[in-house]
């Protein structure tokens, strides 16, 4: 038996590593955001099928930040944003609780830097999941989404996750 291999990548090094060996490749676009249509470009361009794959398989990972209304969603996402701040600045730690002053616990500019790398993620209510989702298939043309998010209160996470899998299942991917 043999097991399925991919190549998850945030770098254009992992789109190329896995055309060259016609292999899956899985994007982390949770996490760089500003590659992913490089990324998408350089895989299906340099392509070589294998004995494993005989076209290219894209996925795209995307962040996923749900709950029964938006206010709420945003809320959960503040802890991730609040991780990304220690990343850049380079003092990371555990994982924190959600704030309602995001704005006062992160610099302006670091603020705006992390507000970019959520071009690929999914922040709100049901229906917004949805559509947000529906516009991330259509503009990007996956063969399939992986959804990831990183919040703090586990109950919140599984909402989260249930929330974005009924989503999923009104989305052709």
């Amino acid at each position: 038996m043999s097991l399925p291999v991919w190549i998850l990548g945030t770098s254009l090094f992992g789109a190329k590593l896995a055309a060259k060996l016609g292999l899956p490749f899985v994007f982390g676009a949770h996490f760089a955001p500003d590659l992913l249509k490089q990324a998408r470009s350089i895989y299906y361009d340099n392509f070589k099928p294998s004995t494993r794959l005989k076209k290219p398989y894209f996925i795209i990972s995307v962040g996923v930040y749900a709950a029964a209304d938006n206010i709420e969603a945003h809320r959960l996402s503040t802890s991730i944003k609040i991780h990304f701040s220690e990343m850049i600045t380079g003092n990371i730690g555990k994982l924190s609780p959600p704030t309602d002053n995001l704005p006062g616990l992160i610099a302006k500019p670091i603020l705006e830097e992390i507000d970019r790398k959520f071009s690929v993620t999914a922040i709100g209510n049901p229906e917004s999941i949805h559509g947000q989702l529906q516009l991330i298939v259509d503009r990007y043309q996956p063969d399939e989404l992986m959804v990831c998010s990183l919040i703090y209160d586990e109950k919140a996470r599984y909402k989260s996750f249930k929330i974005a899998a009924d989503a999923l299942q009104n989305i052709n991917v």
